[in-house]
């Protein structure tokens, strides 16, 4: 069993959580995400938290009206109960060509409005314009951010929820310095996500993955779109593990 397995739910630090990424093409945004739920019980409840499937990721990635913004959510329900109601402003501020500090700033005055803090994780995600953001509402009511998400390659990519699965490997190996179109990420995204899930099944379970082409609003890959990208996920560590041993 891999160590991931292992979650120790009594330890606050070890929550089960989610695995998403943002990645940048040519001409366009791509957002992958599991589709599992973590419930967090009340601090005073004794209960363990309670994990469920959710639909299509619905409960992990909110869209304005025009759904040309998008903002990836982890932290338990939490994380989509907070941003879901506050999406028309954080639209209305981020599509104003208003900086990202604006939108950091709008953030932390709503999140000190919770009283029952867990982590939260936030990217937000426009299709008309190139910057993403990465937010992380602190439980303590700091706020972090993380603009842009370029790495030393010049690559333009965030990730969240566990960040320190070994699948990002595939992703700090694999996506390409110059950039390809939105489409040709879209095996990368989905491998990165299902490897993720072998290395933690506690907490990584499901795929849906939505792209927004040339400043249009995002739509969702559809079922088909993600079992072909499911089937060819397994068919590259089938190949991989053979030619590992070919001797």
């Amino acid at each position: 069993m891999y160590a991931c397995d292992q979650v120790d739910t009594n330890a606050e630090e070890n929550l089960p959580v989610t695995l998403q990424c943002v990645l940048v093409g040519s001409d366009g945004i791509l957002i992958a995400t599991d589709t599992r739920v973590m419930h967090i019980p009340q601090r005073e409840s004794q209960s363990p938290p309670r994990v469920r499937g959710a639909e299509a990721g619905s409960r992990k990635i909110v869209f304005d009206d025009s759904r040309t913004l998008a903002i990836a959510c982890s932290g338990g329900e939490m994380g989509y109960s907070f941003a879901e109601p506050l999406m028309s402003e954080i639209a209305r501020i981020w599509q104003n060509g208003q900086s990202s500090r604006d939108v950091e700033s709008f953030l932390h005055q709503q999140w000190e409005l919770i009283a029952d803090k867990v982590e939260v994780t936030l990217i937000l995600a426009g299709s008309n314009r190139e910057d993403i953001l990465k937010v992380v509402l602190k439980e303590s009511g700091e706020v972090r951010r993380s603009a842009f998400g370029r790495d030393l390659l010049g690559r333009i990519w965030l990730i969240a929820g566990d960040v320190f699965n070994p699948a990002g490997m595939l992703l700090d190996r694999y996506l390409p310095k110059e950039r390809v179109p939105v489409g040709k990420l879209k095996l990368l995204a989905a491998h990165y996500i299902l490897t993720g899930n072998d290395l933690n099944t506690s907490a990584v379970e499901g795929l849906a993955i939505c792209i927004a082409k040339d400043g249009q609003p995002f739509s969702w890959v559809s079922d088909s779109g993600l079992a072909s990208l499911k089937r060819k996920s397994q068919e590259l560590h089938i190949y991989t593990r053979e030619r590992l041993f070919e001797g």
